[in-house]
């Protein structure tokens, strides 16, 4: 037994066994009254002739009884107001109190359901782009595939490049996996296909080189094939329109979205097409000998850097697929589909492994589509949904990363569900202070992690934000290879660079039909883009009698502006 004060509170400790190391229950006395809930551990050595004692250390363990049911606290508020013996923390100051998550800024992905029968994928991705993507859909004879059926037309979603082989050009019938209406996901971050999980339930693997939570993450829609004048029509779900102009003799064509290439083999006559949808340089790619699991896929990577793993589907010259060929169906189509939310190791604080978070959506009967609630689980068993007693429909959840999911789950049994995630910009953490007094809370900012931030300046914009130029009076920096405006506004030179003299810088006034126009400033190399840049800048272009001018010279101030 030890006696001590602390302030005025007379404690007194008590251990059945110092020479071991369990507590003894109810082992804390304070002021005379026996705390129940408080366990007692002292350590003593004792000298070899057994007459002398020593202690060590005391422990202390007030067990969480609360007044009613679990023990539960609220942002603001602290652990002693919610115990059965407050008295347990010792001082009458002292408090362990939560005030809240930190506020790291968050962003949204949700899975919406349509009906009965469909889902769209909502997400903003790293250049702050929002997308509301056709998913999934059981509405064509009970298969589910990626994508949509709207008015008896079956629109895919793509993310998995076709079997194309790089000595065939252009792609043929089944080759080629992206049809006129097709939807597809380009990235620059890719994984190769997993041969022994067909319903994507399996690890995600990643290819080389390609695990990074930075990428660019475009969803688009296949529009028309111009075969007279070789034009191919897009519309990106965020920006708009684009057009590219494709080679009448190999097909090759170059999509630029988001700053990144991706190259094209397209087929006039079949109105295929085949991209390198996750920007490796090559169109399809077969990692292994079943075509099925060995065909690269895009990743979606989201603003705050969460990676969407689709899944899999079906190539374009599986005839067996549910749908026939060239439906892109779930490559389980009549059980489950699996998809995943990776973030990465070096998001986290501390952490080894990759955190991966699985979301299992279900075909139904009588063509009904859900998600299997209880299946939403992450690798380190942490995350799982729990239902709300006050409102029975709507289950919460937290990973360890700090992700908040928020799961809609009506009440009628053949309604989807609805899966809403607030994914944050960086690891968020929770505000927890030990305190012997007041405490007063700041928002502070989250752990340093890698975010692609646009740069504000006046009313400058990146291009992957301008969806028609023509819309504005604007000054475009950068050449058609680099910036996707410049590349519309030059009619999408092939070989991009062709069109910008060599060793100079191109200014160029576009006047369109709206009266707006447009200033290009576009060099062959980056010191020739700060050239053209200054020519218009300083007012040396102003002498200039002409729409277009080239700028050269040996360094950013010693130029020369000539009329074209």
């Amino acid at each position: 037994v030890v006696r001590f004060y602390l302030g005025a509170q007379k404690l007194e400790v008590k251990d059945s066994n110092g020479e071991d190391q369990a507590f003894t229950v109810g082992g804390m006395t304070i002021n005379n009254e026996l705390i129940e809930d408080g366990d007692v551990r002292i350590r003593l050595s004792v000298n070899s002739a057994r007459d002398r004692v020593t202690i060590q250390d005391v422990g202390y363990a007030l067990r969480a009884d609360a007044l009613v049911g679990d023990l539960f606290v609220p942002p603001g508020h602290g652990v002693r107001e919610y115990l059965d013996e407050p008295e347990g923390m010792l001082a009458s100051t002292w408090d362990i109190r939560y005030e809240g998550l930190l506020d790291t800024g968050v962003t949204t992905l949700k899975f919406h359901p349509i009906g009965r029968d469909e889902y769209k994928l909502e997400f903003t991705n790293q250049e702050g782009l929002n997308y509301v993507v056709p998913f999934l859909s059981t509405r064509q004879n009970g298969g589910m595939r990626y994508g949509d059926f709207t008015s008896g037309n079956a629109r895919n979603l793509v993310f998995m490049e076709a079997n194309h082989s790089i000595g065939s050009l252009p792609p043929d019938l089944e080759e080629g996996n992206i049809h006129v209406q097709d939807y597809f996901v380009l990235s620059d971050i890719g994984t190769a296909q997993l041969l022994d999980n067909k319903d994507g339930s399996g690890s995600p693997v990643f290819a080389t080189g390609q695990s990074d939570n930075t990428a660019f993450s475009r969803v688009l829609k296949f529009e028309s094939v111009d075969s007279t004048n070789n034009v191919l029509t897009f519309t990106d779900l965020a920006t708009g329109t684009k057009q590219v102009t494709f080679s009448g003799t190999d097909g090759t064509a170059t999509l630029i979205a988001g700053g990144i290439s991706y190259a094209i083999r397209a087929n006039e006559t079949t109105n295929v097409i085949a991209i390198d949808q996750n920007a490796d340089g090559k169109v399809g790619e077969v990692q292994a000998a079943d075509t099925r699991g060995g065909n690269q896929t895009a990743v979606i990577a989201t603003e705050g850097g969460a990676l969407v793993v689709l899944g899999q589907e079906n190539p374009y010259d599986d005839t067996s697929a549910t749908g026939g060929p060239g439906a892109m169906v779930a490559v389980n189509p009549q059980g489950v589909v699996n998809i995943s939310i990776i973030t990465l190791a070096k998001q986290f604080d501390e952490a080894s492994t990759d955190q991966t978070v699985k979301i299992v959506f279900q075909n139904r009967t009588s063509n009904r589509i859900g998600m299997l609630t209880t299946d939403i689980k992450s690798n380190d068993n942490f995350l799982s949904l729990t239902f709300l007693t006050s409102e029975p429909e709507i289950a919460q959840g937290m990973d360890t990363y700090g992700s908040f999911y928020e799961l809609f789950d009506p009440l009628t049994s053949d309604t989807p569900e609805e899966l809403t995630i607030e994914y944050p910009l960086s690891q968020r953490g929770v505000q927890i202070f030990v305190t012997a007094g007041s405490v007063q809370a700041e928002t502070v900012g989250g752990a340093v992690t890698e975010k692609v931030v646009p740069i504000p300046v006046g009313v400058g914009k990146l291009a992957s934000e301008v969806g028609d130029v023509t819309l504005y009076n604007a000054v475009v920096l950068g050449g058609p290879c680099a910036n996707d405006v410049a590349a519309r506004l030059m009619g999408n030179p092939e070989p991009c660079f062709a069109s910008v003299p060599e060793n100079k810088a191109l200014i160029k006034l576009y006047e369109h039909a709206n009266g707006n126009v447009a200033v290009l400033v576009a060099g062959f190399s980056a010191l020739n883009t700060r050239q053209g840049a200054r020519a218009l800048l300083t007012g040396d272009i102003a002498g200039v009698d002409a729409k277009e001018a080239t700028v050269s010279g040996t360094t950013v101030t010693d130029i020369t502006v000539r009329a074209v």
